[in-house]
């Protein structure tokens, strides 16, 4: 689902980029199952078709939306047929209730800009923390 949440405006471009980001997607995973990793998934008739997770991460070992230590990161994937439905929002809706009733006081995520998820993402009430000339670091306050 890593895969699937990565957005390429030119799929011409897509395995070149997940190639040169591999070595990057173990820091997404390894050990997984510490504080401030939670995951959710939608299983369908077609099967996996949907995840989203959270991780803490370090100053040292981090990821594209880190903001600090103690602000776990948001990844989502939505498969395309499931797209458009509510689907995604929901689930980050209840990952953020989870989170909350953890303690936590703040989600971030990093997403491209000419992504439309972004647009989903202040509906929910992320705010851009930080930015580049390609992507957006948000955040939102649980």
């Amino acid at each position: 689902m890593l895969r699937e949440a990565i957005f390429f405006p030119d799929p011409s471009k897509k395995e070149e980029k997940l190639a040169e980001l591999e070595p990057i997607f173990a820091n997404f995973f390894d050990d997984f199952g510490k504080t401030g990793d939670v995951a959710m998934v939608l299983v369908t008739d077609d099967g996996l078709s949907g995840a989203v997770w959270t991780r803490l991460y370090t100053q040292e070992k981090h990821s594209f939306g880190f903001v600090d230590e103690t602000t776990p990161e948001l990844g989502i994937a939505v498969k395309e047929k499931y797209r458009d439905k509510g689907i995604g929002a929901e689930m980050i809706e209840r990952l953020l209730k989870k989170l909350a009733d953890e303690g936590f006081d703040n989600v971030s995520l990093s997403v491209d800009r000419r992504n439309p998820a972004a647009k989903l993402y202040e509906r929910l009430g992320f705010i851009i923390h930080s930015e580049d000339k390609t992507s957006y670091i948000m955040l939102k306050r649980l």
